[in-house]
């Protein structure tokens, strides 16, 4: 065969396999889609389905059915969470000793539980008079952790807290006293607050109870107490009294808190109000120099 015939013969070989690929092409367009195929009951085996490693299943969500996937919540959890019971403990050092708080959300002392507290390598304290304060002296000068036990009805924080007991007295400068000063609604003032015999009686006959005219360059002034009731400061002041010390508070006798004087901001402010000069005082009964720094 000529290569004039051989040419021939590949061009129609060629033509005849573009045309069965275009009838193909176009007979798969006319065919309607296939539905997707269903496995019957009868279905022996199924082809295996690729997952990720160390995945069982394909339903991603099915762990928040197991009812048993996360630790079970306390019986009281709803009430607690509503009412906010969450403590927290503030610890302070003098000298030697420590002063351990509990407190609430608001940071208010929680008094009338028997809270118990664990210090690292000394044991467990128990607040004996259930006013939220627990006192610990005699400690060694160093670093310790405090943690709040659980008690029922209360959230209580996991973590302990690190206080440095301090060797001997520092006289740093607090900001907020608040949690240190109680008032008379926090305890018996019919036997804490000493002042109570010479406010009412003048016990030792020493007290002046009448305005006295001294003349020269002196001034008269008045001492003020809650024994002193109401006053009308305008009166005090058309009387010729020149100005007043008003008692901030005191230092209670039998149990030696620092005790707000029930009628302090009373007084500061109607004697502002009058145009008054003032003083203030603080009754001390401090016993040793960690009392004369909390007072101070």
């Amino acid at each position: 065969m000529d290569s004039k015939l051989q040419r021939i013969a590949i061009l129609s070989s060629l033509g005849v396999i573009l045309l069965a690929v275009l009838l193909v092409m176009g007979a798969n367009k006319k065919q309607p889609p296939k539905a997707p195929a269903v496995a019957s009951a009868s279905s022996q085996s199924t082809a295996p389905t690729l997952q990720p490693q160390g995945q069982m299943g394909n339903n991603l969500s099915a762990f928040l059915e197991d009812p048993f996937f996360f630790d079970p919540l306390p019986e009281d959890y709803g009430k607690l969470a509503q009412n906010a019971k969450k403590l927290s403990l503030v610890a302070t050092s003098i000298e030697k000793d420590l002063r351990i708080q509990v407190v609430d959300a608001q940071g208010k002392l929680v008094s009338g539980e028997s809270f118990f507290v664990r210090l690292e390598g000394q044991g467990d304290y128990k607040d004996l008079d259930q006013d939220g304060v627990i006192y610990i002296g005699n400690l060694k000068a160093g670093e310790y952790e405090i943690t709040l036990l659980p008690i029922e009805g209360y959230f209580v924080p996991r973590s302990s807290v690190s206080i440095r007991v301090k060797d001997r007295v520092e006289y740093v400068a607090i900001e907020d006293i608040s949690l240190l000063i109680k008032t008379e609604e926090e305890i018996d003032a019919s036997i804490d607050d000493a002042k109570k015999a010479l406010g009412k009686e003048d016990v030792d006959q020493t007290e002046i109870k009448k305005v006295q005219q001294l003349g020269g360059k002196t001034k008269t002034g008045i001492d003020v107490s809650k024994w002193q009731g109401e006053i009308d400061w305008d009166k005090v002041r058309a009387s010729g009294i020149d100005f007043a010390i008003v008692r901030v508070g005191y230092r209670g006798s039998v149990t030696g808190s620092i005790v707000l004087d029930p009628m302090f901001t009373t007084y500061m402010k109607g004697a502002s109000a009058s145009g008054m000069p003032l003083g203030v005082y603080f009754v001390t009964q401090a016993v040793n120099e960690m009392e004369a720094v909390e007072e101070a």
